[in-house]
């Protein structure tokens, strides 16, 4: 296929800027339809890895427990006492929670279950957690020795080290026998057996290793963690949360890699938290003894002293009784007296809760003043009654006082001791510590869901990163937009994509005669896309001749690489082929190739330019084909740009000129070296080559300037290797599905 010339101005920024800004979707999906091996590849290789790390990944086991917060009976109700409800002290479930995860809870279930104590069994790398998951209990035939399997545990009940050993990891190795050694980098510290206490002399050391199970001996790193790393460890375990609202249910729940462990350790918790609850209200029973025993005394002095007063003033006034309306004030005034004791006493419970601005102080001071008011008002009806019946009723009155204070301490103190011994606190467990047998982690489905969006999500990351990145040409309209026309857009050919398995497997010898035979393609497979494209561009050439200066082409790129002798050789083919008389002159006097593709002497223009050889003699003819003429590079001379700005290049390309009718000049890439400058100025018409997703368009850009700065013609551009992509099948994919070899008619 081939396409029309036209020119373009490259600096438009109406075209640039909609072609910059367009997002062609269906260019990015067939995008990621060519790449779909790479983005295959990584989501299954995140595929896989997900897999062996499901597989291998410790189980996690979660136990839970229930328990019910109830509501606490204070003692003194002194909501009820100062007439209603007065606020609350706050959530006591919130309380609960914190509690339960303090280090007064936590710090003890340590000390109980030693999980101070860190053990890990070395396992075999790579796969031995693996194996162990799937229960095997002893390595692979011949090795794994020395790692522990499936079935080995240690239990270690007592571990103490030296201060500065504390947070160490250290090994502990086992033998056949149970026996074990201690060591730490390497140097033994203890050696025991299982079952008995092992102790280290004048080193501090102390380890008792219960028991040991599994078939092998093994080995094990054991470190001794500080209190606090050890608890905090533990609550990053723990969760704690209130089930529904304000139902003072907690569940319970704790991580563990043994099912075992994970019961025992959370049952130690919940029993530890209940202990501690029932000995808070045993304590706060005992604090209220001791305010009771030390009050009791003083008013037991005070009721012997308030009637000893009573009898004394009786015996002296001849036993003066009270009158009905006396008796009556004198109820009164022990009844609001009794309150203010009680009052008291909640005062001084509250004073050290609360200070005096809260609600409940604030209320229990009011209603001591309304208490107090009542007072002065039966004190002013007392000071209107005679003298002897005032005095009998403020002795009475005390007297009387004083014993209820009394009798209401003793009941007070009866209540407390039975309080004390009966305690049973106001929390319950509702369901004991119980473990699920299945882990709870790793999930693994969805970790190998995730694994697998996350290996098609980089794959496809990549591929759009590349393509940001990639500055390769892959559209013809890229060349047209920097003002070369695209004379051809020439397929790889099926040849060339199947030598670039083989090639590297082949001799040096080997490798030539394939790459000559993948050259040559238009002797060779001559019905191949890429003869057909070729011969488009020898028809475009045809018209393009008509307006230059003379039958002279250059064909040459921006770097080495891109196909220059692959067109240059095929072009001369296909131009012999249609009756003309061509010569394809090789000037790239270092690298040239165009003798091995045709398999020729290399003698040639060197030669001819050092006045060693006549032009028709450094001539050569092709067996098989005719009108085509090849003129071989030559031997590589020291100094390839000065020769070829000789009178010698001219007169060659003059002689070329008369003698042929189409002269064809490979020239070496024009970024690399000035010989294409100089060849070029001979030239009529000079093509840029690019190569399909590996030339930047900054290179043709460049070259192209180069060359018309000075003086050659550049009339447009061949993208050669065109690769058969979704991505821009549909722009010039043609010459994949046309071929003529593949018709029914045939």
């Amino acid at each position: 296929m081939t396409s029309t010339p036209f020119k373009q101005d490259p600096n438009s920024e109406t075209t640039n800027t909609a072609r910059t800004d367009e997002i062609d979707l269906g260019q990015l999906i067939g995008l990621l339809l060519d790449r779909w091996r790479r983005i295959a590849s990584l989501t299954f290789l995140l595929l896989i890895a997900g897999l062996i790390y499901a597989l291998s990944a410790t189980p996690i086991y979660q136990s839970d427990a229930l328990v019910q917060i109830e509501e606490e009976d204070n003692g003194l109700d002194i909501g009820a006492m100062l007439g209603g409800d007065l606020g609350t002290t706050g959530s006591s479930t919130k309380a609960e929670i914190e509690i339960i995860q303090s280090r007064m809870v936590l710090g003890e279930a340590v000390d109980r279950a030693s999980l101070d104590i860190e053990i890990i069994p070395n396992r075999m790398p790579l796969i031995g957690n693996l194996l162990n998951n799937f229960g095997f209990e002893s390595g692979p035939v011949g090795i794994g020795s020395g790692y522990n399997w499936a079935g080995s545990a240690i239990t270690v009940t007592r571990f103490e080290v030296p201060a500065h050993a504390v947070n160490v990891p250290h090994k502990l190795q086992f033998a056949e026998d149970n026996s074990f050694e201690l060591s730490v980098d390497g140097i033994p510290v203890l050696k025991g057996k299982v079952g008995r206490q092992a102790t280290g002399s004048d080193s501090g050391y102390r380890l008792f290793v219960q028991t040991k199970t599994g078939k092998t001996s093994g080995s094990y790193t054991i470190k001794m963690l500080d209190r606090l790393t050890a608890i905090e460890t533990l609550r990053k375990r723990l969760q704690v949360t209130e089930r529904g609202k304000d139902t003072g249910i907690l569940s319970v729940k704790l991580e563990s890699d043994s099912r075992k462990e994970a019961t025992d350790t959370l049952q130690e918790i919940v029993e530890i938290f209940l202990k501690q609850n029932v000995e808070r209200l045993s304590e706060e029973a005992e604090r209220q003894l001791v305010f009771l025993d030390k009050q009791i005394p003083e008013v037991r002095k005070d009721l012997e002293s308030s009637e000893n007063n009573l009898n004394e003033y009786r015996e002296r006034n001849d036993s003066v009784d009270l009158t009905f309306e006396t008796q009556s004030i004198l109820s009164q005034l022990v009844a609001i007296e009794n309150q203010l004791t009680e009052l008291e006493f909640a005062e001084a419970e509250l004073s050290q809760q609360f200070t005096k601005n809260h609600p409940r102080y604030e209320a229990l001071l009011t209603k001591r003043q309304s208490l107090e008011k009542e007072i002065k008002r039966l004190e002013k009806q007392v000071s209107q009654l005679p003298t002897t019946q005032q005095e009998v009723l403020r002795l009475t009155r005390d007297a009387q006082v004083n014993q209820e204070i009394f009798v209401a301490l003793l009941n007070s103190r009866q209540e407390m001791n039975l309080v004390k011994a009966g305690t049973i606190g106001n929390i319950r467990i509702l369901d004991p510590a119980a473990t699920m047998p299945k882990p709870i982690k790793p999930r693994k489905p969805l970790i190998v869901i995730l694994a697998t969006l996350l290996g098609a999500i980089l794959g496809i990351g990549n591929v759009l990163i590349a393509r940001a990145l990639h500055r390769g040409i892959e559209n013809p309209d890229q060349l047209e937009q920097i003002g070369l026309p695209v004379y051809a857009s020439v397929p790889i050919s099926k040849s060339a994509l199947v030598d670039r398995v083989i090639r590297t497997g082949l001799s040096s010898k080997d490798r030539d005669g394939q790459r000559k035979n993948n050259d040559l393609i238009a002797v060779n497979e001559p019905a191949d896309p890429v003869v057909e494209a070729i011969r488009g561009l020898r028809t475009s050439l045809h018209f393009g001749l008509l307006e230059s200066a003379n039958n002279r082409i250059l064909l040459t790129g921006s770097s080495p690489g891109v196909g220059k002798s692959f067109i240059a050789s095929n072009l001369a083919v296909t131009i012999a082929q249609s009756g003309q008389k061509v010569l394809l002159i090789d000037t790239d006097l270092r690298k040239g190739r165009v003798h091995k593709i045709f398999d020729l002497e290399k003698a040639g223009l060197t030669e001819v330019l050092g006045k060693k050889m006549q032009a028709a003699e450094a001539v050569r003819k092709i067996p098989g084909i005719k009108n085509l003429d090849i003129m071989p590079r030559g031997d590589t001379p020291p100094n390839p740009s000065e020769l070829l700005m000789t009178p010698g290049l001219g007169d060659l390309f003059e002689w070329a000129s008369i003698n042929y009718d189409i002269v064809i000049v490979d020239s070496p890439p024009v970024l690399a070296v000035t010989d294409a400058v100089i060849v070029g100025q001979l030239c009529g018409i000079a093509l840029m080559i690019a190569r399909f997703s590996e030339t930047a368009v900054k290179e043709m850009l460049v070259s192209s300037g180069r060359l018309r700065q000075n003086g050659v013609s550049v009339k447009g551009s061949i993208l050669n290797a065109v690769e058969k992509r979704a991505s821009s099948y549909y722009g010039y994919g043609g010459y994949y599905n046309y071929d003529y070899r593949k018709t029914k008619d045939d």
